[in-house]
């Protein structure tokens, strides 16, 4: 018994320094308790902050595809008002075309036109010419 023979002095001391060394632990413990809950609080921070991010990212992605469908729809009313203007364009085209044709046969007529009043103003000359001779021819034979 004698390695058992502690003195209430013994136990004392041996209770303060456990008393010390869970203080010890206690102060350790605590210390890490404050940096785990930092850690937390800054996860927290930062997730809440990827959060809103995405959010605000979602909401411009929504906005572009908002923007991207108008254009969209835009372009394709702009591609068939261009089919409208290339048909009538096409429309105007024949039209001209065919008033191009018209003139042509119109001009072809006045030429045909021009050139049988020559014939007949150069008949008519002719025929003058011959009047003349005969009332010339007339006159003579009378005087």
């Amino acid at each position: 018994m004698s390695d058992y023979n502690f003195t209430m002095n013994d136990m004392h001391q041996l209770l303060q320094q456990m008393a010390a060394e869970q203080a010890e632990m206690k102060a350790s413990l605590s210390a890490r308790l404050d940096k785990l809950e930092s850690f937390s609080s800054e996860v927290a921070d930062a997730t809440g902050n990827n959060t809103k991010s995405l959010d605000a990212n979602s909401t411009k992605e929504e906005q572009h595809d908002t923007e991207l469908h108008a254009q969209a729809q835009e372009l394709g009313r702009l591609e068939h008002g261009m089919a409208n203007l290339d048909e009538q364009q096409a429309e105007e085209e024949t039209k001209i075309n065919t008033v191009h044709a018209e003139n042509i046969q119109l001009n072809s007529k006045i030429d045909t036109i021009d050139s049988n009043s020559a014939s007949t103003m150069s008949r008519l000359a002719q025929d003058e010419i011959g009047i003349k001779q005969v009332l010339d021819q007339q006159a003579v034979e009378t005087e």
